[in-house]
């Protein structure tokens, strides 16, 4: 089917029509597979409205189309075509770059690895074994930082907080504000 871009203009909005008309040849050839995927799902969510507003126009009628509908019917066709020619070359498109990636990879000689090889798991088992050095950390021991330090100023207020109340944690802090509401919540009644 061939898009008539004098006659759809009638009965597309301003937006719906420049989804059609980028659909054309001269302007999809030059769109990247990133684009074509966007005017896709575009596309895809367009052909399914209208699609769906004629069958649901069709199933109020109780007959077949009328005029109403053979708009939206003729809506439906326009962007299920539009959706065909974006797949179409979203196809080319990933051929050609897939195509160009295997080209640069042959033409990059083989890097030579810089990580030592792996060891064998006996090696690694041996190297657990081994007792550390004298004033070498335990790394069992490591002291891990504490949440405030490694994330935004939202949990280092908070930690505040409590160490000014002088509690250990938030734990010890939500037990004791628990403590007053109740206390509060009796000395109401």
């Amino acid at each position: 089917m061939t898009i008539d871009y004098t006659q759809v203009k009638r009965i597309l909005t301003a937006s719906e029509f420049s989804l059609v008309e980028s659909a054309r040849p001269t302007s999809i050839a030059a769109m990247k597979s990133s684009t074509l995927k966007t005017k896709i799902n575009q596309a895809r969510k367009q052909a399914d409205k209208w699609t769906g507003q004629s069958i649901s126009q069709n199933r109020a009628s109780g007959k077949g189309p009328k005029d109403g509908n053979e708009r939206t019917e003729r809506k439906a066709e326009v962007f299920k075509e539009v959706l065909a020619r974006f797949e179409k070359q979203l196809a080319k498109a990933e051929a050609a770059e897939a195509k160009q990636a295997a080209q640069k990879k042959a033409s990059k000689p083989a890097k030579k690895s810089s990580k030592p090889a792996p060891k064998s798991k006996q090696a690694r088992v041996d190297a657990a074994k081994t007792p550390l050095k004298k004033g070498a950390p335990d790394p069992d021991s490591a002291k891990v930082p504490d949440r405030a330090a490694l994330s935004g100023g939202k949990a280092r207020v908070q930690n505040t907080r409590v160490q000014q109340s002088g509690l250990n944690t938030r734990t010890l802090g939500h037990v004791s504000a628990r403590g007053r509401r109740a206390q509060a919540a009796r000395n109401a009644r």
